[in-house]
């Protein structure tokens, strides 16, 4: 049982289950029995301090802070070893097999886009609203990524009240090309 929002949720190769806290800044490793079996602490108080988060096979952690406006990666220690700056603040995150970091960036900074990095924090490719006609992304809360056809799977939040006529989900190729939204 957990007193903060829960935004990420991994099961990890070793059956056990990843959880990021939100607000508490947990990073937990619980078993089937639900035991905890590693806890990491890596910040706390802000109520916005963590959305996504991800468990890499390597044993670090990279984190989406929404609050703090960007991404890290931790080491099993809780040292920071790789961030960036997320202007729109950083809601999902993962890494790509060729060892770069995609993010989904919500609506602080009124664009919200896909951004990806390289290695090195080097932006290179990213997608929002300039690339489309009729603004289709809002509030960019969540992605997945395609291999087999490089294309995304993105989620778009409405907001609280869902009056937007933006679509909850999109289809989108990597040459930027909207393929079925919903």
């Amino acid at each position: 049982s957990s007193k903060s929002e829960i935004f990420a949720c991994q099961r990890l190769k070793n059956g056990n289950t990843f959880i990021g806290e939100c607000s508490t800044g947990r990073l937990l490793e619980v078993n089937k029995k639900g035991e905890i079996v590693k806890e990491l602490k890596i910040g706390e108080g802000d109520p916005y301090f963590m959305r996504n988060a991800r468990r890499l096979d390597n044993g670090h952690y990279l984190v989406a802070h929404y609050g703090g406006k960007r991404v890290a990666e931790y080491d099993k220690k809780g040292n920071i070893v790789w961030e960036a700056p997320i202007a729109g603040g950083a809601h999902s995150v993962a890494r790509l097999k060729n060892g770069h970091t995609v993010v989904a960036a919500t609506d602080k900074a009124q664009d919200p886009k896909i951004i990806e990095f390289d290695k090195k924090g080097k932006i290179v490719w990213e997608l929002s609203n300039a690339d489309f006609e009729n603004n289709p992304l809002q509030f960019m809360s969540g992605f997945q990524y395609l291999p087999e056809s490089d294309t995304f799977l993105l989620t778009n939040w409405k907001g609280h009240n869902m009056q937007s006529d933006v679509p909850l989900i999109l289809w989108v190729s990597r040459d930027k090309k909207i393929l079925d939204s919903i």
